[in-house]
C-alpha cells in the first residue's frame, strides 16, 4: 500500500467514504486505507470512468459494518433419566430468523419481544 506521509490525517467528522480519489478527503483510499473508505465504490467509478461517477455507480453499502457470531449457547444437564436444558438465543439472531422489528426501525424493543412470544417459541421448539 502506498501511503504519502505529507498528507495530514483528516479529522473524522470530515472523512469522505469516497476517500482521496473522488473528493477532497486527501487522507483516504488510495492514500491510505481507514475502516470507512468505500473502496468497492471508489474502484469501481474510477475504473468505470466519468459515466460512472456522475451516476454515483457503486455496490449499495455506504458504510462498514462488522459481523458477529451468534451468541446462543444450548446447556443440557442430565440427572438420571431426566434431562433438561436451557436454549439462550441472541436476539439478534431471533430477528434474522423471526422478524421481531416488527416497525422496522432497527431496534428491538421488549414490547417487539412479547408480542412475537408465540412466533418465538414455534420457531425454537422442536417438530
Amino acid at each position: 500500500m502506498r501511503l504519502d506521509l505529507r498528507v495530514p490525517p483528516t479529522a473524522p467528522e470530515k472523512q469522505s467514504r469516497l476517500g482521496a480519489a473522488l473528493s477532497a478527503d486527501r487522507a483516504g483510499w488510495p492514500n491510505g486505507r481507514r475502516p470507512n473508505d468505500d473502496v468497492t465504490d471508489i474502484a469501481v467509478r474510477v475504473v468505470g470512468g466519468t459515466n460512472y461517477i456522475a451516476n454515483h455507480v457503486g455496490d449499495g453499502v455506504t458504510f462498514a459494518q462488522a459481523h458477529k457470531p451468534s451468541d446462543s449457547y444450548l446447556a443440557l444437564s442430565v440427572q438420571g433419566d431426566n434431562m433438561t436444558g436451557q436454549w439462550d438465543v441472541a436476539l439478534r439472531d431471533l430477528d434474522f430468523a423471526i422478524g421481531l422489528d416488527a416497525d422496522g426501525d432497527g431496534e428491538i424493543t421488549w414490547g417487539e419481544v412479547k408480542a412475537s412470544h408465540r412466533a418465538i417459541a414455534a420457531g425454537l421448539s422442536a417438530p
